[in-house]
């Protein structure tokens, strides 16, 4: 997220669009949780966070094309952080399914200190690949950690 706005501002997008496009992808992990929630209680659950992986590596991988239209790009950014702040909220619920009292308390914290350190180690991966390939190393590398997240469900996890 933090990247984001330079993605956009190496494109040609203006100040103004870089911060709308942060709050629109805001907006779609917040706005989208309802419709995700309904969605896991009536989809088997592993197909739901592979569909959110593949979802948020194709918005990835639209980014560079859908940027050029400011219209498009927010459409595809609204449903990329919908789909990309699920995975998350899936994780959350698959924790409170499998651990009760203390475990799931300390689970919960090693999920968030995981998710924390991801963010302080992607930051900088995402960042050179920018420096290296231009903007579009931002979505050269989410395309392949989410596909690589969706392949490592279907093979690691639990139907």
């Amino acid at each position: 997220m933090s990247l984001l706005p330079i993605f956009t501002l190496s494109y040609g997008m203006d100040v103004r669009g870089s911060n709308v496009t942060l709050i629109v992808m805001v907006a779609g992990s917040i706005g989208l949780q309802y419709p995700m929630g309904w969605l896991a209680d009536h989809v088997p659950r592993r197909t739901l966070y592979v569909a959110c992986a593949l979802t948020t590596a194709a918005g990835a991988a639209l980014m560079p094309i859908a940027v050029r239209v400011p219209l498009l790009f927010w459409v595809v950014v609204f449903i990329w952080g919908g789909a990309y702040y699920a995975i998350y909220t899936l994780s959350l619920v698959r924790l409170g399914e499998r651990f009760r009292g203390a475990a799931l308390v300390a689970g919960n914290a090693a999920f968030a200190a995981m998710w924390g350190a991801g963010g302080l180690v992607g930051t900088p991966i995402i960042g050179a690949a920018m420096q290296a390939w231009g903007p579009i190393g931002l979505s050269v590398v989410l395309t392949g950690l989410f596909i690589l997240l969706a392949g490592v469900t279907l093979v690691v996890s639990e139907p």
